[in-house]
């Protein structure tokens, strides 16, 4: 279906475990955000935040996204995808995080959610890989003005609080 399918043929990664670590992963960095500016104590936001994901992982069920993506169609695809996006983009660009520590966050959602969308069977050909381009065409422009956009949103946040 798309060029994923022959980087690894002999290494199959299932939709399960892919979904189950994006929402790990975006858990995860909104617990501990969130966590850290209410206590302070960034191992107890730690924990909470690692104890959090892993719930959150564990409950969702793959059956229950597949549900979404099939009552709501492509706009479900959408905010299944999209929103999670900016509320990790969010993270990620306000945080203290370095060049390399952000690159390789989006390297790795990006990489994660493009297998996803391959491995889908719930919509067309054409719809998927139309998804498919924008969503990595996103990333790679996103990989290429990190720098730019970190210090444009530091700047905003700068004025904000001065």
């Amino acid at each position: 279906m798309f060029i994923f399918n022959n980087v690894i043929p002999a290494f199959y990664i299932s939709n399960e475990l892919l979904i189950g670590v994006l929402v790990f992963i975006l858990v995860l960095t909104t617990v501990f955000k969130v966590m850290s500016g209410v206590t302070g104590n960034k191992s107890a936001s730690l924990v909470v935040a690692v104890a959090a994901s892993l719930l959150a992982a564990f409950y969702l069920r793959y059956d229950q996204i597949l549900f979404l993506i099939q009552t709501y169609g492509l706009a479900g695809v959408i905010i299944l995808i999209f929103f999670p996006f900016l509320i990790a983009f969010y993270f990620v660009y306000t945080s203290n995080a370095g060049g390399v520590l952000r690159k390789i966050f989006l390297v790795l959602y990006g990489g994660i959610v493009l297998f996803t969308l391959n491995n889908s069977d719930s919509f067309q050909t054409e719809t998927m890989n139309t998804i498919t381009i924008v969503f990595g065409l996103i990333i790679i422009v996103l990989l290429i003005f990190d720098k730019t956009i970190k210090n444009k949103i530091s700047a905003a946040k700068n004025l904000k609080q001065g």
